[in-house]
């Protein structure tokens, strides 16, 4: 168990911290949509325990980003272009997560 526990919070930090970076940038530009979705994600995440958890939450963020959001679409500068990436592959890793099984 507490390999999974480790596994689930590696990813979801890392989700978190791309969380961070877009909620920074979208401040920075002034940019309340991309701030929404920054405020809307953390909130997802911040409590998700398990890598089920992680992976549905993923799925479900990465099919906004498919359907077109203009948060994940669009990007006006080079910080927020990082942002916007930084976040898409912490999702995808996030959406693949499995429990880590325990050594023996």
């Amino acid at each position: 168990m507490g390999g999974q526990s480790r596994n689930v919070d590696v990813v979801r930090a890392e989700i978190l911290g791309a969380v961070d970076e877009l909620r920074r940038a979208a401040v920075a530009d002034g940019d309340d949509a991309r701030l929404s979705v920054a405020r809307q994600l953390s909130d997802r995440f911040a409590g998700l325990v398990t890598a089920q958890e992680v992976r549905v939450a993923s799925r479900d963020a990465l099919a906004l980003w498919r359907g077109g959001m203009g948060s994940f679409q669009d990007v006006g500068n080079a910080d927020t272009e990082h942002a916007v990436e930084r976040l898409r592959r912490a999702l995808r890793r996030g959406r693949w997560s499995r429990p880590t099984r325990p050594r023996r």
